[in-house]
């Protein structure tokens, strides 16, 4: 027979009585002799504690409470994860593949042979693994855009929050400069393992406001007789030109003007409405309009081409180019009058009374380029072209 237990201590006596199972025995019993135990004891080795590596061919540091060291560790499936020994009780295990391994960490009492084990439970789990990054290839400085991935739960983030900043959850990116702004969409999945993907999303500045300017050589003025001023002639055709070239012309009140490609603009009606030029850099759009208010002109409806910018001599202005200053004269003035000058997008930069005889007006702080010098009395409207050199 054999016996076993776990509960000997130090100096039990252990000893086997034969029992006899008939009756013809004067004595019904045997002893044996008595063994005396002495119980050795087992190295101190404490706890191990294992855990999760997210990365295959990745390590992950495993522990025993006991820091003195003396111990191997081991696996029971090297396939999954290894493991090496470092100092003390710590061991490095690496993955390998996906699974789980169990890391025995053994300890043998040099006294007296007596060995000590305990287990580490390595898993190692599958990476995150994001999709790539859709939506905008690129944003405008001021501007939003929007970026997606096909992996839910993820987080968005920007390195360079000078550059662009993104809304952690919507995806929703705001560039703040020009410059190629850094995103991440980070992914955990349920072992903890996090993953990202990357891109380099360029940020573009506005261009520069486009300007635009009656074409070279147009005669037909379209505030010219105008009331007010800054107001557009209905039933008027003219030509445009913007500045950069390689803009697009469009209309904001198709009912009210029309333009075509080539900058060719029609006045059909009265009311409110625009000419848009805009201008286009890397996706990112800067634009200009003119007219705006367009009002009937009575007795100046004609659209003929030959219609001459000024046609009234109810005024001469001289000298003209001029550079500090020019002189109105008006040999008749019924009431009282103006004197106005804008530019040629319709902005008023002198205003004056108008008296009868000679006016001057000082030009000194115009810059240089082509103005409409204007004489409004309540007999109607008169208007030249000022060259400022």
């Amino acid at each position: 027979n054999t016996y076993q237990t776990t509960t000997l201590a130090n100096n039990s006596i252990v000893s086997c009585v034969l029992t006899a199972n008939n009756s013809c025995q004067t004595t019904a019993t045997a002893n044996s002799n008595v063994v005396k135990m002495i119980i050795n004891s087992a190295p101190n080795i404490g706890v191990s504690t294992g855990g999760v590596i997210c990365t295959i061919g990745g390590t992950r540091q495993i522990y025993n409470s006991n820091t003195n060291g003396g111990g191997v560790w081991t696996t029971d499936n090297p396939s999954v994860a290894t493991v090496t020994t470092a100092a003390g009780a710590t061991g490095t295990a690496t993955a390998v593949s996906a699974g789980t391994a169990i890391m025995t960490y053994t300890k043998t009492n040099a006294s007296n042979g007596c060995k000590a084990v305990a287990i580490a439970v390595v898993t190692v789990a599958p990476q995150a693994a994001p999709s790539a990054i859709a939506g905008a290839s690129s944003v405008c400085k001021g501007a939003t855009a929007t970026l997606t991935d096909a992996t839910p739960n993820g987080v968005w983030t920007c390195a360079n929050v000078s550059t662009a900043r993104i809304d952690s959850v919507t995806g929703v990116v705001t560039g703040v400069y020009q410059g190629t702004a850094n995103i991440k969409y980070t992914v955990t999945n349920a072992y903890g393992c996090s993953n990202y993907v990357s891109i380099g999303l360029p940020v573009y500045a506005i261009p520069a406001q486009p300007s635009i300017n009656y074409a070279v050589g147009n005669t037909v003025n379209p505030q010219a007789y105008a009331i007010p001023s800054t107001a557009y002639c209905n039933n008027k055709t003219f030509s445009l030109a913007g500045t950069p070239a390689g803009g697009i012309w469009s209309s904001t009140n198709n009912s009210v003007v029309t333009v075509t490609s080539g900058g060719v603009a029609s006045i059909i009606g009265v009311g409110k409405g625009s000419v848009l030029y805009t201008v286009t850099v890397n996706g990112c759009s800067n634009s200009r309009s003119i007219v705006g208010t367009v009002v009937d002109c009575p007795g100046h409806k004609g659209t003929n081409s030959n219609e001459q910018l000024v046609s009234s001599n109810e005024f001469t202005m001289y000298p003209n180019p001029a550079k500090t200053f020019i002189s109105l004269n008006v040999k008749t003035l019924i009431g009282n009058g103006s004197i106005v000058v804008t530019d040629l997008y319709g902005k008023q930069v002198k205003t004056q009374p108008l008296s009868m005889g000679n006016n001057t007006i000082d030009i000194a702080n115009l810059s240089k380029g082509f103005y409409l010098v204007s004489v409004i009395t309540s007999e109607g409207k008169t208007t030249r072209k000022l060259v400022v050199e």
